[in-house]
């Protein structure tokens, strides 16, 4: 089915409700994709709170530097969950209203005209393909690495479970536990595995999860970064977001490069 494509005389005629009627079936698909997603983030924050307060994940200076590595990138696989599942909420419940409005602000006229999208296509997936196919992969992309985010999270809290056992002076004991948890995480593994095998299979004329993902990456660019695509004056929330973005993935990058020699001369300093 090619999605930019306007259906003949004989489909129109086929539609139940009309035009109107697949503008309130692509909203209910919109709607309806932000109800998992709030469980999502629920599951991952719960996660979060639980696990950052937790013995479980705090950085211990008797901890290996792989340990302490793995628990950074759990805490950080949480965050993201949280942070893109939100997001597909809010774009969801935004890209509905607009949908049953019929139309959005046109920025290229510093918006204040209202720019009326064709409600016709073959299907409710074709008009979102085609009037939002930012919104429309952003919102699908954004479900699927956010639960998969959380899913990576908690087998890598796994394995650090499995390493704190290893640690355990009970032998026969921590080596019960070790193959318990390392189950756990490699099971873990596997279902993100099939999970990315299933949307593969499921996907449109995209491809693959990493066709769509690159996609969705050009239209972020075009749609929020090149002068073309800004109103003018341009926007000045997506240029501060850059820098905002850049000092976060500082401050993970060197997280993770901190050693706890230096996290122990940085204690000593500050207890001076």
């Amino acid at each position: 089915m090619r999605y930019g494509a306007r259906p003949t005389l004989a489909p129109l005629v086929s539609l139940r409700g009309g035009a109107s009627d697949m503008s309130f079936q692509a909203y209910e698909w919109s709607v309806n994709i932000g109800t998992p997603a709030t469980l999502v983030a629920g599951a991952a924050l719960a996660t979060l709170l639980e696990g950052g307060l937790s013995e479980g994940l705090r950085l211990r200076p008797d901890d290996e530097v792989w340990v302490r590595k793995a628990k950074k990138l759990c805490l950080l696989m949480l965050v993201l969950a949280f942070s893109t599942e939100i997001c597909v909420v809010f774009m969801s419940t935004v890209m509905g209203t607009v949908l049953l409005t019929g139309g959005r602000a046109d920025l290229s006229a510093g918006g204040s005209r209202w720019a009326a999208f064709d409600p016709v296509a073959d299907s409710p997936i074709g008009l979102l393909h085609r009037e939002m196919e930012f919104e429309y992969l952003a919102i699908g992309i954004g479900f699927v690495q956010g639960l998969l985010n959380w899913l990576v999270a908690i087998g890598l809290r796994f394995v650090v479970q499995r390493a704190d056992a290893a640690n355990d002076g009970h032998h026969e004991i921590s080596k019960e536990s070790r193959y318990l948890f390392l189950g756990m995480a490699l099971s873990t593994a596997a279902l993100v595995l099939f999970l990315l095998s299933f949307y593969n299979q499921h996907l449109d004329v995209r491809g693959n999860y990493f066709t769509t993902v690159r996609r969705l990456a050009v239209l972020f660019c075009q749609k929020y970064l090149t002068p073309p695509d800004l109103s003018y004056p341009p926007q000045p929330l997506p240029l501060l977001m850059l820098p905002v973005l850049a000092m976060a993935l500082y401050c993970f990058v060197q997280s993770f490069e901190i050693t706890p020699r230096r996290d122990h001369a940085d204690d000593d300093d500050d207890g001076r």
